[in-house]
């Protein structure tokens, strides 16, 4: 994938399957995040219940404390790559919508990610 030079992020395309629905959606690669964030209409419109999820994270912002749901997605793919039984949070992101979630090492731990910042690409393999 070709980076942007003058981007803030980097944001890729990520697809979220369960059973024979999927949805994709642009986020933020998030090496600093320990898991996905998939927002909460995405996960629901793929047939997840985030609310019956017994599994919740604790995250500390700026201004609050929150509780999140943790799910399991049947499969993610990102740049040609998947994984099965990827941890989720089920979070809405704020912002100006540019982007829907986050990218992060529940996926990545599974691929070697190298960043080449000089000629502009990344790859996961």
């Amino acid at each position: 994938m070709r980076l942007d030079p003058g981007g803030s992020a980097i944001v890729v395309p990520v697809e979220v399957h369960r059973n024979s629905r999927h949805r994709t959606l642009d986020m933020v690669l998030d090496t600093g995040a320990t898991f996905v964030a998939l927002p909460v209409d995405i996960a629901e419109s793929l047939g997840y219940n985030p609310t019956q999820s017994a599994r919740r994270v604790e995250l500390i912002t700026a201004s609050a404390v929150l509780s999140a749901p943790l799910i399991t997605v049947q499969r993610m793919q990102v740049l040609g790559v998947g994984a099965s039984n990827v941890d989720d949070l089920c979070l809405d992101l704020p912002g100006d919508g540019r982007f829907r979630g986050l990218l992060g090492l529940s996926f990545l731990k599974h691929f070697d990610v190298d960043l080449h910042f000089r000629d502009r690409v990344m790859s996961i393999r």
